[in-house]
């Protein structure tokens, strides 16, 4: 099996907590895996006994058109969500579903004993956020805040109108990300948006209207409200908006209060997306370094 070349694939399956129960033989790599599995229960009885009605089967899209077989056979399928027709994104609520499914997944990507680990250190936080609204999106929606005008301004390391942004450790951004990966893709995302004069191509907004939070249940004492806006260099005319709330009398993660960004993971309040990843990384933690990443045209 080679990564440019595909021939065949392994199907195996492993436990939350990273236990490997069985790698079923390999098949053609160009085999769904919805044939795949229909082939093992049938092909394989021994593989019966491993499973019994109300298990939790955490799969992937690919097995989407196998959710109504499992289901027929007393298993309970999690996969993650699709946006439905017509919607530009998912809803909160399936937004953190999906979110949670590819966590657990993660384990199965990886298949070592670190994840097992952090899945456990990552549960409390994970289900404590499962069912927790946007309520920034919320907002952001109700006083139309993506169609009112705007001043950006391109964010860079001596920005004084970001100088209250809390100043975070790894530590801290690991928790935000929910994963090592998901923290790694943030300063992959940064070199990719910034140019070789050392400026970022994402920008920053800080005059934004006011906003009563405590009536929608927000309880900040001294707030700092912020609105980047990020445009996608391999999509073109793609804008994404991403707002931050942050209460400046509190120090570290804690005073990250809320976030939410137009992209189609936006949404969630388990872990964030890619966006709102890389302006929180850039502003509590890299323009604090004494280097930055360089852009990938100056590390060639």
């Amino acid at each position: 099996m080679h990564k440019l070349r595909s021939l065949i694939k392994p199907m195996v399956c492993v436990a939350p907590n990273g236990y490997i129960i069985d790698i079923f033989r390999p098949f053609p790599a160009t085999q769904n895996d919805v044939s795949i599995l229909l082939a093992i229960r049938k092909n394989m009885p021994q593989v019966k006994c491993k499973f019994k009605p109300g298990d939790v089967f955490v799969v992937d899209k690919g097995f989407r058109d196998a959710v109504n077989y499992l289901q027929d056979k007393g298993f309970i399928a999690k996969l993650p969500d699709s946006i439905p027709a017509g919607e530009s994104q998912l809803t909160d609520l399936n937004a953190n579903h999906s979110r949670i499914v590819t966590k657990i997944r993660y384990v199965v990507e990886t298949i070592n004993g670190h994840l097992k680990t952090c899945f456990k250190y990552f549960d409390n936080l994970m289900k404590s956020k499962l069912n927790q609204k946007n309520t920034l999106g919320q907002i952001v929606k109700e006083c139309n805040l993506n169609r009112k005008r705007s001043r950006f301004h391109n964010i860079n390391e001596n920005d004084l109108q970001v100088q209250d942004f809390p100043i975070l450790t790894e530590q801290d951004l690991y928790l935000i990300a929910l994963g090592r990966y998901q923290l790694n893709q943030a300063k992959c995302y940064y070199g990719e948006h910034i140019s070789t004069d050392g400026k970022l191509t994402i920008e920053l907004c800080t005059d934004i209207t006011h906003i009563d939070f405590t009536s929608y249940e927000l309880h900040i004492t001294d707030p700092l409200f912020l609105k980047a806006r990020i445009q996608l260099r391999h999509i073109n005319k793609t804008k994404y908006y991403i707002y931050i709330l942050d209460d400046k009398n509190v120090e570290g993660r804690d005073s990250i209060k809320a976030y939410y960004c137009t992209c189609k993971n936006g949404v969630r309040t388990v872990g964030c997306c890619i966006h709102i990843r890389t302006v929180i990384w850039y502003l509590g933690y890299a323009k604090h370094q004494k280097q930055l990443p360089k852009p990938p045209s100056e590390q060639i």
